[in-house]
């Protein structure tokens, strides 16, 4: 009697066989100290990090200078000072490459409206139109048409603004609902909307900016916890993640953007203050922070949250984190961290990391089927 074998190996994501874990290494250090500052990844694959202060809250320096990191090489090089120097401003990467930076306060703490432009191909800073008030503590989001929205700062304005690239002008868009103030997170919508939670000046609130007709929506559900200085990831399927705040936040929320819900989403390891996070490319949402600095073998500054089960995880750690970092996913889908300021010594860092996934094969279980003429028979079998 013929018989026909058919092999068929269920693979399931938890049990194929490979496994994955955060590495954790130091990265070359930064040429100059600085915390608030910013960083972009230009289209060489280098990123340019910028501007800031020196972190002393005695003898408090703001930086004009600015320094590019080669992946390569794992160093850093100064490049062109910017024509300003500026701390607590924003930045963002326009269509054709050059790095904006917008607003901040200066070294006599006055808050800017003056922005200009890095060109990485001729290493200069140039001028741009400035803002139609004076912004820090604000966020940039470039919006899908290359233009790009200014939103919050410390006057505790209800305006936002948006820049035209190819017009070099500042337009103002409607008014908001609510008077968000500085500390406010704002992040791009995968239907290209622009999604603006919390701030000082109304800590709970959500609103959308729908850039088609110009427009401010309030979102009726608001949010659970109030929260500044926090910070907004979207997954792949559009949710939302809304992490952290200056209170030192362990509880965490998602938004559906689809139906304007917002969810509870448990807590984080440890709480986290003013920090950042990113979409790592397993998909993953990555969290880093002080950490706690109460238990130096196990600090738990790095977390990662996973979809279906939306929990957060922590490793490992035995060093402190930092606070007012910038983050940047690298071509090789590394995650640099450069900077920040530590709460166990006064001053910023030149401290950077490199943060990326290591993968390796352990001893699991697969299911195997094998069919037999009619006859199934299914048994585990045990790989390394």
């Amino acid at each position: 009697m013929h018989k026909s074998i058919l092999y068929s190996f269920l693979f399931l994501f938890a049990g194929i066989g490979v496994q994955a874990q955060l590495t954790v290494t130091t990265a070359g250090s930064l040429n100059v100290a600085r915390w608030m500052h910013e960083s972009q990844v230009l289209p060489n694959g280098n990123v340019i990090a910028f501007g800031g202060d020196n972190g002393d809250l005695v003898s408090t320096v703001v930086l004009k200078s600015a320094e590019s990191y080669n992946p390569g090489s794992n160093s850093w090089s100064l490049v062109a000072n910017m024509n300003k120097e500026r701390t607590d401003f924003a930045s963002a990467v326009l269509h054709d490459g050059r790095v904006m930076a917008i607003g901040g306060s200066d070294q006599a703490f006055t808050t800017l409206s003056s922005c200009e432009v890095y060109d990485y191909n001729t290493n200069t800073w140039t001028g741009l139109a400035s803002l139609n008030e004076p912004r820090a503590y604000h966020k940039a989001v470039k919006l899908k048409d290359g233009r790009v929205l200014v939103v919050g700062g410390n006057s505790n304005t209800n305006t936002a603004e948006v820049y035209d690239p190819y017009s070099n002008t500042w337009q103002y868009t409607d008014t908001l609902n609510k008077r968000h103030g500085s500390g406010i997170a704002a992040t791009l919508l995968n239907d290209g909307r622009v999604l603006v939670t919390g701030g000082t000046g109304a800590s709970n609130s959500l609103e959308i900016y729908n850039p088609v007709n110009n427009s401010w929506t309030q979102v009726g559900n608001n949010l659970i916890t109030g929260r500044s200085y926090h910070n907004m990831s979207v997954m792949t399927d559009g949710t939302v993640f809304i992490t952290a705040g200056e209170s030192t936040h362990k509880k965490t929320e998602m938004f559906i953007p689809s139906t304007s819900q917002i969810f509870s989403n448990g807590n984080l390891q440890t709480a986290f203050g003013d920090c950042r996070t990113i979409v790592m490319d397993d998909g993953k949402v990555l969290i880093y922070g002080i950490g706690d600095f109460m238990a130096p073998s196990n600090t738990k500054c790095l977390e990662t949250l996973a979809s279906p089960s939306y929990t957060w995880t922590a490793g490992t750690y035995n060093f402190i984190g930092a606070d007012s970092y910038c983050i940047n996913k690298l071509r090789n889908g590394q995650v640099l961290i450069p900077g920040g300021r530590f709460t166990t010594g006064n001053g910023a860092t030149t401290n950077c990391k490199l943060i990326g996934i290591a993968s390796y094969s352990g001893c699991v279980t697969l299911d195997l089927n094998l069919t037999i003429g009619v006859t199934n028979v299914s048994y585990p079998k045990t790989t390394t």
